[in-house]
């Protein structure tokens, strides 16, 4: 039987498949998206479906990802095989919910690299992901960064919350001397190039920053 598509069936599913931890971190990134929807103009319930399945291969293990991606025909990347998880979702998610918008499967799909050309959407999965309340980082720098973004989400545009989310992960990569995926490097030289220009001046202090972490990442290629 095909699973049915309300918010409350969905988190029933995910509450099955995902270990406690992931389910809690799964209702609260959907709570966050649905906020951010609420005062960007987005369609909440989008939101919260995507914010609910966007770890739904979360829990699978490296085995299991691997065989699903090559079963749908995912070229497997190098390194590491855990940003796989997003793209096995979103290529298997319609199988089980035939009536899941398009757009929710590609904010799934997007929210671990994100990628070029960035719908409002995918950048409040994106951004709701790293900032939701339960999530935990070791690098009290990191920690300092994010309860910034949480702030900022809401009264500051998307975009510039998306670029800063965006800047902050590629930067801790760099840190940890970290893969990083091309698809990401993308993703943020085409938002610097589609709203650079337009920032406030407030702002642009996280543009300059942003092109700076970029030819960082540049570098790597």
């Amino acid at each position: 039987m095909l699973a049915e598509l309300s918010p409350f069936n969905i988190s029933l599913d995910v509450k099955r498949r995902l270990s406690k931890a992931r389910y809690q971190h799964s209702l609260l990134a959907a709570q966050t998206a649905e906020q951010m929807a609420k005062s960007y103009g987005v369609d909440t319930k989008n939101a919260v479906l995507a914010g609910l399945l966007h770890d739904w291969d979360k829990d699978l293990s490296v085995d299991e990802l691997v065989l699903k991606a090559r079963m749908y025909g995912i070229e497997v990347p190098l390194q590491p095989e855990s940003l796989l998880h997003a793209l096995t979702a979103a290529i298997s998610l319609p199988e089980v919910y035939p009536s899941l918008p398009g757009e929710v499967v590609i904010a799934i799909g997007r929210h671990t690299t994100a990628a070029p050309q960035m719908s409002r959407l995918d950048m409040i999965i994106y951004v709701s992901d790293i900032i939701e309340p339960s999530r935990k980082y070791h690098d009290p720098g990191f920690v300092e960064q994010v309860e910034e973004l949480r702030i900022m989400s809401g009264p500051r545009s998307l975009e510039i919350v998306f670029t800063r989310s965006l800047c902050l992960t590629l930067a801790h990569l760099l840190d940890k001397q970290s893969y990083i995926h091309p698809v990401s490097i993308e993703a943020m030289a085409d938002v610097l190039d589609s709203f650079g220009s337009s920032m406030d001046l407030a702002d642009r202090g996280i543009y300059q920053q942003s092109r700076h972490v970029l030819g960082l990442a540049r570098g790597l290629l």
